[in-house]
């Protein structure tokens, strides 16, 4: 078969992005739209077809025996999967790359203008996505204000800024290289680098700040060993590389909301203690101890998600139960953990070994060797800090290197066994695909109908998503849990939730239910077991705290209730959890006002102990400030004098009050409430 035209490929990728828009305007996730895209590539590559020719096969034996055997030791993670619907969805990601590397190759042909035809196609793809994104940043803005919280709605619908980011970078030395014939594809390829900058840079994402100086650092390097470029053209690459930081930082200095967010984002790139650098660190940690207890064969597809629960979170993000990582964060110890040693050895050694061939190829082939080097590199830090795996736009670009760097030949030259081959899989991938499709269909109906607390169509939408072998969600949730809760307190509701024990042992939620159950059945001990469990390893978790607070506050045990309390998150509160705050508030201020024998400290906290929304404020701000009440009592109340000592003319015996109480008076007070939340 004739190498398909460029023409083609475009009209090709435009429409795979016409259908990934649509869905991503029509559906409640990014998940649905991502499985469009998937299934749309491999129907596609269906369509192509092949004939066969007397030429030499050696290479495509390697490429097709290492995509083989790479397949073959993941089919012990596919069988230790909770259902066969998970294991094959994690097992059809890695088809999908092997499927799309011989589309491909079918695509491109082996002409001598398969590197600029693939610098044209990212040039094309680079303009789709950074332009969507530039829509999505503009509309972000507050009025013309950029906020740290604004740029995670940047995401041109691949589910997180990072990956968006990190795509773009991947992207971009092709369309550095990329040679326009007509001035229309000049202002493509300006556009598409001066946005891939700009919101590299702007979307305050710390891994694409580091990419860009690896990639600047290699490219010094690269031109110090090759002197690839000519030395007038270096110092204009130069120039343009530092005038358009300069630009872009003085813009972001303009539009952002404080210049202290800039240099944040960049201290936390080296702050281990704290943040999100230290989740991820532990993360990876956890999941390479995790991975060495199944060192062979691995754990299972989608099985992270829930072993990496019997972890403590203390002082992560997800230690109020609200919050869940779905992934480590790393492509290489996922696989690791879940498919064994082997898989992800020889996944690593393709990034690895793409970077080394490439840079072995930059001398005899110049740029085109140059910008291969560049794009696996991205693709490997993206790889070790994100999840890219994780999505189709990723797996396809990794495809077109493996393709440019390991010169497989294109698929008119295999064999009939080989072509029935690739049909196969690509059949598997497509059934896996919608398969898949019609569970997560059938999930999101019964999550949409529990907003508009719909039970029974939820329950019956759920369990439709269960009968398909979808087992547990994204956030290691499983469903039987879902169609427990969906039968609001029947009876037969705690069966559900020991079916979802099964399934994930570690979850709060699960756990919390259980104890509810066995509190029903008058079990109070079995009860409190559970609730205790729930906040072992998510100390924080609010509904775990709530439960034993209020058992404890019924049973007349004052000071163990407060105690639970205080150890919840209440930033996403309920009525109930707040009424008991209100309780507990007001009697730890009548145990506490008789300790004040000056008038006005006295009244000021009785007026605290009177206003029920303030004294609950104070419970709030103590817990999440991590301050005895007591103390948050007495910042309160000084606060509150010095703010109001001029309208009652007592000025200074309010800030001999303050004196009194606070250890270091007002400089204690004004440092105090500046760490108020």
């Amino acid at each position: 078969m004739k190498a398909l035209s460029i023409k083609s490929v475009f009209l090709y990728l435009l429409f795979l992005f016409s259908v990934l828009g649509f869905f991503s305007f029509h559906t409640d996730s990014s998940q649905w739209s991502k499985l469009i895209l998937e299934s749309t590539v491999v129907l596609t590559i269906l369509l192509l077809f092949w004939k066969r020719d007397k030429t030499n096969d050696e290479e495509y034996w390697l490429l097709r025996g290492f995509g083989i055997l790479f397949l073959v030791t993941l089919i012990p993670a596919l069988i230790q999967a909770d259902s066969t619907l998970e294991g094959l969805s994690f097992f059809s990601k890695y088809g999908f790359i092997l499927v799309c590397c011989v589309a491909l190759s079918a695509i491109l042909g082996n002409d001598e203008n398969r590197i600029q035809n693939s610098a044209k196609m990212m040039t094309f793809l680079l303009f789709v996505i950074s332009g969507w994104a530039m829509f999505e940043w503009v509309v972000a803005l507050d009025g013309t204000t950029l906020t740290h919280q604004a740029t995670y709605k940047v995401t041109a619908n691949m589910a997180h800024r990072n990956l968006l980011v990190q795509y773009m970078l991947v992207l971009l030395p092709f369309v550095a290289i990329y040679e326009p014939p007509h001035v229309i594809w000049k202002v493509v390829k300006a556009c598409s680098i001066g946005f891939a900058l700009l919101l590299g840079i702007l979307l305050l994402n710390r891994m694409a700040w580091i990419t860009l100086v690896i990639f600047s650092l290699v490219t010094a390097f690269v031109q110090m060993k090759f002197n690839l470029f000519p030395r007038l053209v270096w110092r204009k690459v130069m120039q343009f590389g530092i005038t358009s930081v300069v630009i872009i930082l003085i813009f972001g200095l303009l539009v952002i909301d404080d210049p202290y967010t800039f240099w944040h984002q960049f201290e936390m790139s080296f702050d281990l203690e704290k943040g999100t650098t230290r989740d991820r660190l532990l993360l990876q940690a956890r999941t390479l101890e995790l991975a060495f207890s199944s060192l062979f064969f691995g754990a299972g597809f989608d099985s992270w998600k829930v072993l990496i629960m019997q972890y403590p979170q203390d002082g992560m993000l997800t230690e109020s139960g609200t919050l869940f990582y779905q992934r480590p964060h790393n492509d290489y110890l996922w696989l690791f953990s879940e498919a064994g040693i082997l898989p992800a050895l020889l996944y690593l050694g393709v990034h690895v070994w793409g970077i080394v061939l490439s840079f072995r190829r930059i001398r005899p082939e110049g740029f085109s060797a140059y910008a291969l080097h560049l794009s696996w590199i991205g693709i490997f830090i993206a790889s070790f800090t994100n999840f890219p795996v994780e999505r189709p736009e990723f797996l396809l670009i990794i495809s077109l290197l493996c393709v440019l760097t390991f010169r497989s030949p294109r698929v008119s030259r295999f064999g009939k066994l080989s072509q029935a081959t690739i049909v196969l899989i690509s059949i598997m991938v497509v059934l896996t695909f919608v398969w898949r499709g019609m569970a997560e269909w059938h999930y999101f109906d019964a999550r949409s109908h529990q907003t508009k607390d719909e039970w029974s169509q939820a329950k019956s939408s759920v369990d439709k998503a269960i009968s398909l072998g979808m087992v547990k969600d994204s956030y290691s949730m499983p469903l039987e849990w879902f169609s427990g809760f969906y039968l609001q307190g029947n009876g037969t509701s705690c069966n559900s939730f020991q079916k979802a024990y099964v399934i994930n042992p570690y979850h709060p939620d699960v756990l919390n239910s259980l104890g509810i159950c066995s509190v029903n059945e008058r079990k109070l001990n079995d009860g409190m077991t559970f609730f205790y469990e729930s906040v072992n390893r998510t100390p924080r978790y609010l509904q775990g705290w709530f439960n034993v607070a209020q058992i404890r506050y019924q049973q007349g045990d004052w000071r163990s209730a407060f105690k639970a309390y205080l150890n919840a998150d209440p930033s996403n509160s309920n009525e109930a959890f707040e009424q008991l705050g209100v309780n507990l508030a007001i009697d730890s201020l009548n145990h506490i006002l008789p300790s004040f024998p000056e008038r006005k400290m006295y009244l000021t906290v009785e007026a605290i102990r009177n206003t029920p929304h303030w004294a609950l404020d104070l419970m709030k701000k103590s817990s999440i400030n991590h301050i005895p009440f007591s103390d948050q009592v007495l910042i309160d109340a000084s606060y509150y004098m010095l703010n109001t000592c001029e309208e009652y003319d007592d000025c200074d015996l309010a800030n001999s009050l303050i004196e009194k109480y606070l250890p270091a008076g007002l400089t204690d007070l004004e440092e105090m409430t500046k760490t108020q939340n």
